[in-house]
């Protein structure tokens, strides 16, 4: 089988839930997400027309987060396709925001963060970037003390 994309559109499915779009990775894309961001319709339009790219959000993309599952810190690192301001934060699995990690303007490019936990319980969590737009992706991490 293929990836997700394909299989939910053969088995045409709708109103599917989809609990972690970041879990869509293929060979360092995320075809899901690049889906939605360039299918979604104009509030005026009734056909497939595409929304142009000054409209599209900003775009921030996970590029990888080491070493997963992590204990003492973990490393991440991000691409940021223009300057922006951008917010990451660490939210548990019942979507509660436990610590800001970084939030600020950065310039466009690749970028590291390092993260040391400080009494966090072992278990899963999401990493999530978004920016002044509402634009967010999302990485699921897991903590083991």
């Amino acid at each position: 089988m293929g990836n997700k994309c394909d299989y939910v559109l053969a088995q045409e499915l709708s109103g599917v839930k989809i609990w972690h779009i970041g879990q869509d990775q293929i060979e360092n894309e995320q075809p899901l997400l690049s889906l939605i961001g360039t299918r979604l319709l104009s509030e005026s339009s009734n056909s497939d027309e595409l929304l142009s790219d000054a409209i599209l959000p900003e775009k921030i993309k996970i590029m990888g987060v080491f070493p997963n599952p992590f204990n003492s810190n973990i490393r991440i690192k991000y691409k940021i396709a223009k300057p922006m301001n951008v917010r990451i934060e660490l939210f548990n699995l019942l979507g509660g925001s436990i610590e800001c990690l970084k939030v600020g303007y950065q310039n466009s490019g690749n970028h590291y963060l390092t993260y040391q936990p400080v009494n966090l319980t072992s278990g899963c969590y999401f990493i999530v970037f978004s920016n002044e737009n509402g634009f967010n992706c999302a990485s699921k991490v897991i903590y083991l003390k």
